[in-house]
């Protein structure tokens, strides 16, 4: 079972299992239970390896039925771009550490330990949930994203 962020069913699965988005299957107008399957095989870890700003991001889902769960990590350009925001640590990246390419920033969204949101960073992720294939109800999918930034940094 490969992930394959070209299938449909991506998006509202990857937004549902990594990014605890519940409004995801709306936005996208699917069901994307049977593809989260991808995301649940014990025998299989999805793992990304996610563009930021400066380094890169490497994304694991680890499921096994006692061991669930996502573990992010940096890389070490990425670790040491961000030496100088040290209020970061451990809350998440700070939004201007995020690629400004639309899947790398949704990829990314979770890991996002800013407190709140300008309207202009909402703003890029709806346009970046449109750009992947986000048709309806995609303001309650950026709501829903921002407020379920579940990641912490390791």
């Amino acid at each position: 079972m490969a992930i394959d962020p070209r299938n449909p069913l991506f998006w509202p699965a990857y937004l549902l299992e990594v990014g605890l988005a519940h409004t995801a299957a709306q936005a996208f107008d699917v069901d994307p239970d049977a593809y989260c399957d991808h995301f649940e095989d014990p025998d299989h870890w999805p793992t990304f390896t996610i563009p930021l700003a400066a380094g890169t991001l490497h994304l694991t889902v680890r499921n096994l039925p006692d061991d669930h769960g996502i573990d992010w990590h940096l890389d070490e350009p990425a670790t040491r771009s961000l030496t100088t925001h040290l209020s970061y640590a451990h809350r998440g990246l700070p939004w201007h550490a995020l690629s400004t390419d639309p899947a790398h920033l949704l990829m990314a969204l979770p890991t996002c330990g800013e407190p709140t949101l300008t309207t202009r960073q909402r703003t890029a992720v709806t346009r970046a949930l449109r750009a992947v294939g986000a048709t309806t109800h995609v303001t309650e999918l950026t709501d829903d994203l921002i407020q379920h930034r579940p990641a912490r940094i390791l």
